[in-house]
């Protein structure tokens, strides 16, 4: 009988291909189930022109199984911008609706498309590092250099990661996702420790390999025996290209943010500011700061609280008032509420006296480019190099800087994405995190 209802469906799917108009029904528990997708050859049920409701549910235990990632259902989308729903079921038929709203037409003919990758049983479930997409290399956050916090934070994010791209368009839609998600994935599980009601959208960032740059987001609406989390909104020109992997979170215990910038200039006489900036933080407690003479051994400078929990960029700085007349390192780290505590990147500044005051700042544009501006006393040569997440040296470059105010543009030619951009004068050098978006 469910072999049967499947066939109905997929002959019905045929004609709303083939006229481009009908909508598909399923019927209660009727199942369409995409499978034996490959990476080189994926499984896709497509769905062209699609109507104002392109799929419709009769009942909540049918629905589309494509529980690989290369078992996909792609909606010709192009320019529409009425709302859609994905009737995602499982195995177990547990009905899990994936539904996209608030859409602004995108440019191009375009088609968005939806996938999922789950654990193979869920008594073993909670290691999510067992079946990460593609583009997704960790459940830990990490930053470039890799630091020692290694923690897999699998425990604290439901058994499942959802999947969505966008394909043949030159700016794709902005839009606002509701994930249904199905209980049994957030239970015990063999380790997984959520409360289900704290659970919020986290994205991957695929440029910069972190979990830090969205999220945790969305509002919790409990349900039995499933829930949703919605009003989890992307802008435009995101989707896949940026923001393509998702998972849900227990947002008290999230997956670790990142450091967007970390730089230090010569202040006054014989000081160094020192400033970074977080883009999310959830439970953050503090951050330590730490100095150095020969880059090995470090000892403590400050203390500076955190804001502890924001989804926006939050900027701190330090002063250090001790008479750094030769190369100083400055280091820094995070400590969680919960007592755990994350590394970042070393920085150095160049000796300050009275008369140094050189400094150097960088920010992207929309266009791909990255733009420094450097204040210089001399006339000098500025080094300038940008790597990728994974610490390989992608562009390099010397610029001429002239005695005061400098203003440059380098076009490093990259994918759209996170990547830390070293920047050096004669006296002062800065290690910063910049993202390209084109």
């Amino acid at each position: 009988m469910f072999k049967h209802k499947i066939r109905i469906v997929l002959v019905l799917i045929v004609l709303c291909i083939t006229k481009q108009q009908a909508q598909v029904v399923i019927n209660n528990a009727a199942g369409i189930i995409v499978n034996g997708g490959l990476v080189a050859t994926p499984s896709y049920l497509v769905l062209n022109n699609p109507p104002a409701i392109p799929i419709t549910t009769i009942g909540t235990t049918g629905g589309i199984m494509m529980e690989s990632e290369y078992n996909i259902t792609k909606y010709n989308l192009g320019t529409n911008t009425t709302a859609i729903t994905v009737p995602y079921f499982s195995s177990a038929l547990e009905q899990f609706l994936f539904k996209v709203s608030a859409i602004s037409a995108g440019t191009g003919a375009g088609s968005l498309q939806f996938s999922s990758t789950k654990a193979v049983t869920r008594a073993t479930g909670w290691n999510n590092t067992a079946y990460l997409p593609s583009d997704v290399n960790n459940m830990t956050g990490w930053i470039t250099p890799v630091p020692t916090y290694t923690t897999n934070n699998s425990m604290n994010a439901i058994d499942r990661f959802w999947i969505i791209d966008a394909i043949g368009y030159s700016t794709s839609p902005g839009v606002t996702y509701s994930f249904g998600f199905i209980n049994a994935e957030g239970a015990a599980n063999g380790g997984n420790t959520i409360v289900l009601n704290n659970l919020q959208a986290m994205a991957f960032d695929k440029g910069a390999l972190t979990w830090g740059n969205y999220g945790p987001t969305g509002v919790n609406t409990a349900g039995a025996p499933t829930g949703t989390v919605s009003g989890v909104s992307l802008g435009t020109g995101l989707i896949g290209n940026v923001f393509r992997s998702w998972t849900l979170v227990d947002h008290l215990s999230p997956l670790p943010v990142d450091l967007l910038n970390f730089s230090g200039i010569c202040y006054g006489n014989i000081n160094a500011n020192i400033t970074w900036s977080t883009a999310v933080e959830t439970n953050s407690s503090y951050f330590t700061l730490e100095k150095s003479i020969d880059g090995q051994n470090f000892s403590w400078l400050a203390n500076i609280n955190a804001v502890g929990n924001s989804t926006h960029t939050q900027n701190y700085s330090y002063v250090d008032i001790s008479d750094i007349g030769f190369v100083t390192y400055y280091r820094l780290s995070e400590t969680d509420k919960n007592g755990s505590t994350k590394l970042f990147n070393t920085i150095v500044v160049k000796g300050c006296d009275e008369n140094i005051k050189e400094n150097i700042t960088t920010t992207s544009s929309v266009n791909g480019s990255i733009n420094l501006s450097v204040y210089s006393l001399s006339n000098q040569p500025i080094s300038v190099m940008v790597y990728d997440v994974t610490g390989r040296l992608i562009y390099k470059e010397t610029l001429q800087a002239t005695q005061g105010d400098n203003s440059f543009t380098i076009n490093p030619s990259v994918a759209n994405g996170i990547y830390v951009v070293e920047a050096e004068t004669n006296l002062t050098s800065i290690v910063q995190r910049v993202p390209v978006i084109k």
